[in-house]
């Protein structure tokens, strides 16, 4: 899967699963925490899928939220990953 078919993907999940309101996740580089689309349940449901859809493991020892507050940071944790 090439980067842009994982941030659909991305981007699908969080639009179906996080608190995205009317207006969208907008930016890929928007602050999903900070801006409150994502909470820290909503950031372990967040990793769950990652792991489950794109078969990679994220230790829970690394999980840093700073790297899982924008789609950009979210995809390449996963680039990284696999």
């Amino acid at each position: 899967m090439d980067s842009h078919q994982l941030r659909d993907r991305v981007v699908q999940y969080l639009s179906e699963n996080a608190n995205a309101g009317e207006s969208g996740l907008g930016s890929d580089d928007r602050d999903l925490i900070e801006d409150g689309v994502i909470d820290s349940f909503g950031l372990l449901g967040l990793i769950a899928f990652l792991e489950d859809t794109f078969k990679i493991r994220i230790d829970a020892s690394d999980i840093d939220p700073a790297q899982f507050n924008t789609v950009t940071k979210i995809v390449a944790v996963v680039n990284n990953s696999g």
